[in-house]
């Protein structure tokens, strides 16, 4: 959320517009601006981007690393190892071998479809 001293972009009211058109109110404005910066969606065509901004958001983490951990525990890949053997885990490293999968815009996380 900006805070009141923050001018807004004047794309991000052509984002909205396009949005509420489309009949789209809930979505993070911020981060469907991000995804769609990163998929070179024009303002002007962001309203057919809804769909695959569902598909491919994630949501948003601190970084790489916190990304990384909480997707290896949401399909339980860490489940069974003991904790002893997790806090040895480079978090870092592991996220890593994931960028090829996933893009991340200002702590947006998305799957690249």
């Amino acid at each position: 959320m900006k805070s009141p001293n923050t001018q807004r972009d004047p794309l991000e009211d052509v984002y909205i517009a396009a949005l509420e058109a489309a009949g789209e109110n809930d979505i993070d404005i911020e981060a469907f601006i991000g995804y769609c910066d990163f998929n070179r969606i024009s303002p002007d065509n962001c309203a057919d981007a809804v769909d695959g901004f569902y598909e491919a958001y994630i949501g948003i983490y601190s970084d790489w690393a916190d990304f990384a951990e909480q997707l290896y525990d949401d399909i339980g890949l860490i489940k069974e190892v003991p904790l002893e053997i997790r806090r040895a885990i480079d978090w870092h490293v592991v996220a890593a071998d994931l960028s090829g999968d996933f893009f991340e815009v200002s702590g947006y996380f998305f799957r690249c479809l």
